[in-house]
């Protein structure tokens, strides 16, 4: 097993590539809230 840790701060694409990732999961979990929610009532 090679654990290959990054010693350097992520590149910009790799941090743009999480923060648009973070905002895709945020967003879905947002949406199916709302929908599960309006299924409830």
């Amino acid at each position: 097993m090679n654990s290959w840790k990054p010693k350097q701060p992520l590149p910009t694409h790799n941090r743009k590539t999480a923060y648009i990732s973070s905002t895709v999961v945020l967003v879905t979990s947002n949406f199916y809230d709302i929908k599960i929610k309006k299924m409830v009532q």
